[in-house]
């Protein structure tokens, strides 16, 4: 499929009233289509069998072709991970919404966090926000009792709201994973901001894995 093919299919499936729902929930000013994330998702498998190279693709005119692009990258079975981490590192730089970023690294299929770690330190200390929201968004992946000291290690005090979010989310699963140990580790760190304590233990209440007597003790660490 070429770029035109594949324009065709998602105005054929185009929703103006899931493209204003979309638009206002990933707050991007990339023109959004409003095509189900299947039939996105569907397209970028076929793309990715073809190996093609989406050479003619338009980037930033469409969301769903910035998500296709990004989807077949990862993928594609014939690309090796330090390829894919090579082309993420610099896709997310020029994306405006943390959807294409969460999406597509869903997709990444990673066996052991030591295969990535360079790249993990990487986006870390990226000066894009997306890239650097990257990194704690893979970490989820990977939130166990072998991985904690280095997951711990690389939470900061990000002043961008995405990277934030994406922190406080990754401080949950430590909570929700059984690691109390470790969570509580976190809620004791005078290092980090009190406002991603507090959303760390926020997110982590709503889950049902957590208990409520633990519930309650992770409250107790509220600033």
């Amino acid at each position: 499929m070429n770029y035109q093919e594949v324009l065709q299919i998602l105005f054929e499936n185009k929703n103006d009233q899931r493209a204003i729902f979309n638009t206002k929930i990933i707050n991007s000013k990339i023109n959004n289509l409003g095509v189900s994330s299947s039939i996105v998702l569907d397209l970028s498998k076929k793309l990715a069998n073809e190996r093609n190279n989406l050479l003619d693709f338009e980037i930033n005119k469409y969301h769903e072709i910035n998500m296709i692009i990004s989807l077949t990258n990862v993928l594609r079975k014939d690309k090796s991970i330090d390829e894919k981490f090579q082309f993420l590192e610099q896709y997310f730089q020029i994306v405006d919404n943390w959807a294409i970023v969460d999406s597509t690294i869903s997709k990444l299929k990673i066996k052991k966090l030591d295969d990535i770690k360079k790249y993990i330190l990487k986006f870390h200390e990226s000066d894009y926000p997306f890239v650097r929201r990257a990194c704690f968004v893979i970490l989820l992946k990977f939130v166990n009792k072998e991985n904690a000291s280095f997951i711990k290690d690389l939470l900061n005090n990000d002043s961008d709201y995405y990277c934030f979010m994406a922190q406080a989310w990754l401080i949950s699963q430590f909570a929700i994973k059984g690691l109390k140990e470790d969570m509580i580790s976190i809620l004791e760190n005078k290092h980090l901001p009190n406002k991603l304590i507090n959303k760390g233990i926020a997110k982590a209440c709503e889950s049902y894995r957590v208990s409520d007597e633990d519930k309650l003790i992770y409250k107790s660490y509220r600033r």
